[in-house]
């Protein structure tokens, strides 16, 4: 099974392609100024040529529904819905939170993904390993760093993250128990666990209509926040 996954959840454009069969894999991870429409097709073109594997030949297309960045999700899903539907695939979603914590795989602690949410929160969760296989040990959420750090403070911990970085005090203030403050390299997206990601997806529920995928925001956006705001503010009835 022939596999390429996007995550354009942050300002990491992560592409990923793995073969389950014969084991060839390959990524490109790029941390640039250019905006995701401008690089992801070129990214994927490029992982493609490199691997000598035409876009006809792939078997599951994945992409990232977030949480993450608004713009970056919109941008991935579009790309990859108009992938998906030019080549008769149903299209395989997966938690950015699930692709980044797999950058620790098959640790024996706790993994706690951060993602910068703006506005003092992140979007995190708790994940564990059981060989491979991830499981949820407390659900994904946009919240105040110190909320995730007072559920892992207790247990041996492995933070990664642009959030985690961010909020390293915070961290560090809260565990009790040992932790891991994840360097800058592998707390970014990873084009390769994507597609790991994709891969395991796939074969416990398939793929989903292209058409039917939307982003998983967690909260709403700013844009939103500041027009229920206005909306509050403009039905207060004057005393």
């Amino acid at each position: 099974m022939r596999i390429l996954a996007v995550d354009t959840s942050t300002e990491v454009g992560a592409v990923g392609f793995l073969d389950t069969d014969s084991g060839a894999a390959g990524e490109t991870n790029l941390a640039v100024s250019q905006t995701h429409s401008q690089r992801l097709l070129s990214s994927i073109d490029h992982l493609l040529n490199m691997l000598a594997c035409g876009l006809s030949e792939i078997d599951v297309l994945g992409v990232s529904i977030g949480p993450g960045s608004f713009t970056g999700l919109r941008i991935g899903i579009s790309i990859m819905q108009g992938l998906a539907m030019a080549q008769d695939r149903m299209l395989t979603p997966f938690s950015s939170l699930e692709a980044l914590a797999n950058n620790y795989a098959g640790s024996p602690h706790l993994v706690c993904p951060m993602i910068d949410a703006r506005m003092g929160e992140v979007f995190t969760a708790l994940f564990s390993f059981d060989g491979d296989k991830l499981l949820l040990e407390a659900h994904e959420r946009a919240a105040p760093p110190d909320e995730i750090v007072r559920l892992a403070s207790e247990r041996e911990t492995i933070f990664l993250g642009d959030g985690a970085n961010l909020y390293a005090q915070t961290i560090t203030n809260g565990m009790r128990a040992k932790y891991i403050i994840a360097p800058s390299h592998l707390s970014q997206p990873r084009g390769i666990c994507a597609a790991r990601i994709v891969a395991q997806t796939a074969r416990e529920r398939g793929g989903v209509d292209p058409s039917k995928i939307r982003p998983k925001y967690l909260r709403k956006s700013n844009a939103e926040l500041t027009r229920d705001s206005n909306m509050d503010a403009g039905s207060i009835s004057p005393t």
